[in-house]
């Protein structure tokens, strides 16, 4: 059980940042973006990239071996 609660909290850990990361960008991006007109600056997630799944997987762990050492006592 507490390997299941633990890998519940490394998706939510997961979930959590990416959603702060599309939040931090939707800001950012609402002070870069050019007037209508203009050439946009433009971006997109790959998820075929390392880039996407090293940082994902990362944060999972982080999350997991946290929530493993808490409920572990």
């Amino acid at each position: 059980m507490i390997y299941l609660k633990s890998i519940c909290v490394g998706l939510a850990f997961v979930l959590g940042s990416l959603y702060a990361i599309l939040f931090l960008t939707g800001i950012v991006l609402r002070f870069v973006a050019r007037p209508p007109g203009q050439d946009a600056m433009g971006f997109s997630i790959s998820l075929h990239s390392p880039m996407f799944w090293l940082p994902s997987l990362l944060i999972f762990l982080a999350g997991f071996f946290w929530a493993y050492r808490r409920f572990s006592k």
